[in-house]
């Protein structure tokens, strides 16, 4: 027997529409007693296939509601399935798969018999010819009313909505409509079709937006992290023509690395941004804030060969360019420059060879972070300040003050910051919008040392740090002393059985200033810098 095809003319209209009754029970959730749209034809042959195509759809839509009000423990549909809210682009890809997953099940779930084989063969023949044309040309004007009727079904409301953003939902519906078609050729052929299952409706985590605040709230990342994976994301955004989240794939994100590359970015850096954007993803992942259930990110890999990478890392200065620094115009001419921090462009540099500080734990120092004990004047490296950040826990020590430094007149510098006032150690150096007090100082001393010591992109104010650890290597010092002054975390037996401060590891301030006492840098002669404070 042959069956429904909802096929009715009105008198006031030449052409054909679709008319289908509601069943009762469905009938508050859809929100009308029928469902009526126009074939827009007035030549039967092509309505009837319309027609048959919306009988499909509609049956899809009949199942998404029958599932909703399911869901709903058989609540009133009109309070739990409003249309308040408009459709955004980042919905659309869920939507789309809804869509198509429902109406393959339909398919499968209502079967011809033998003596509408052949009728579906062809109807299903011309509808694809007909859908394809449409997809061709950019007509959606076919799937217009029934994804109006699925939109409502899922809760948004298209009067709300931006056109472009219709537009783009009706093209992927039009798609997923043509797939569907196809597949269901290829079982009215005798190819096997597994009924998929129907994925959940979007979540408000499917965007970008959502997924920066998730990573943010669970990884809580300081404002100069948060500020840089916001960049990061957008010019991904840019990269894919602001794709939404749910559509990228591992193709596009290599596509994405090998134009970072083509870029001139270093493989490092390539590294480095690919890793900030992997855990922005996973982590909307793992919290369950998004209907993504893989990570596109996660198996995208760029290897930096160990050659590369050796060439990209700070190298301790030779003795040549300590010697040419030392005699360059801030320690010869009285240079003190506003981007270097005044007087923080002479003692930053000395302060990093005789104790290898990183830049910014001197940057934040206070006038009361230098103090004498036992009669030894020491460099307090700690967190007791509202504006002081330390890399580690470990990083927070003592710091013995060389010799050498106090022969320069670094305690005479101490003592004048005091009787002036000052909080900080070092004023000129004032803090960007991340709280940070040495960033321009940092681009301030690189340009520096490229200018009148060695221009070499692997030398840099770091290079201090690696530079104490090697002389101090060679001036005898124990690798119990080297780890306490540079601030590294205990190992071996000092690890178990040093002295404990809250819940870690300390080391012994008086010996560390032993081994400070046999620091010298072979072949330097700073006698020019004495008493220059």
């Amino acid at each position: 027997m042959q069956k429904q095809n909802y096929l009715v003319r009105r008198e006031s209209s030449a052409h054909y529409y679709f008319r289908r009754a509601v069943p009762p029970h469905l009938r508050a959730s859809l929100g009308k007693r029928e469902i009526v749209i126009s074939l827009r034809t007035r030549d039967r042959r092509t309505a009837e296939v319309r027609a048959r195509q919306h009988a499909v759809s509609t049956d899809a839509e009949f199942l998404l509601h029958e599932q909703l009000v399911h869901n709903q423990g058989n609540a009133h549909p009109d309070e739990t399935v409003g249309l308040s809210r408009p459709l955004e682009p980042q919905h659309i890809p869920t939507l789309a798969e809804r869509y198509h997953e429902t109406l393959v099940a339909t398919h499968l779930e209502h079967p011809p018999t033998r003596a509408e084989l052949a009728d579906m063969r062809t109807w299903y023949r011309q509808l694809e010819s007909e859908l394809t044309d449409a997809a061709v040309l950019g007509d959606t004007s076919f799937v217009e009313d029934a994804g109006q009727a699925h939109l409502a079904a899922e809760g948004f409301n298209p009067a709300l909505t931006a056109p472009a953003t219709l537009h783009l939902y009706y093209q992927r519906l039009l798609h997923a409509d043509l797939v569907a078609i196809r597949q269901q050729l290829q079982h009215l052929s005798g190819a096997p079709i597994e009924k998929p299952k129907v994925r959940p409706s979007p979540l408000e985590g499917d965007n970008w937006e959502a997924m920066l605040e998730c990573w943010k709230a669970e990884r809580a990342p300081g404002d100069k992290t948060w500020d840089e994976a916001n960049r990061l994301v957008n010019r991904f955004r840019t990269f894919s023509n602001d794709l939404s989240p749910l559509d990228i794939t591992t193709e596009l994100v290599e596509a994405f690395r090998d134009s970072l590359l083509q870029e001139g970015l270093s493989r490092q850096r390539v590294k480095t941004i690919l890793s900030l954007l992997r855990p922005v993803v996973g982590t909307a992942i793992e919290m369950k804030r998004c209907s993504l259930t893989g990570n596109p990110f996660a198996d995208v890999k760029i290897n930096v060969p160990k050659r590369a990478a050796g060439k990209e890392q700070r190298q301790p200065f030779e003795l040549e360019h300590l010697q040419a620094l030392f005699r360059s115009p801030v320690y010869t001419d009285g240079l003190r420059p506003k981007k270097g921090g005044g007087d923080a462009a002479f003692w930053l540099p000395l302060l990093g060879l005789f104790g290898g500080p990183r830049a910014e734990e001197l940057g934040q120092l206070r006038v009361t972070d230098v103090l004498r004990r036992d009669g030894q004047l020491y460099l307090r490296i700690s967190e007791l300040g509202e504006d002081q950040e330390l890399k580690t826990l470990a990083s927070e020590r003592m710091v013995p003050v060389h010799e050498e430094l106090l022969r320069i007149g670094f305690e005479s510098y101490v003592e004048t910051m005091r009787e002036r006032g000052e909080q900080r150690l070092f004023p000129g150096l004032k803090a960007d919008r991340y709280g940070n007090y040495t960033k321009m100082f940092s681009t301030w001393c690189n340009e520096y040392i490229d200018t009148y010591v060695v221009d070499d992109k692997r030398y840099a104010y770091h290079s201090f740090r690696h530079c104490f650890e090697e002389f101090a290597g060679w001036s005898g010092l124990t690798q119990y002393q080297i780890d306490g002054i540079l601030g590294h975390s205990p190992q071996g037996m000092a690890k178990l059985y040093g002295k404990k401060s809250g819940s870690r590891r300390t080391f012994n301030p008086k010996v560390l200033a032993e081994g400070m006492a046999k620091y010298h840098v072979e072949g330097l002669d700073l006698s020019h810098l004495y008493g220059s404070y």
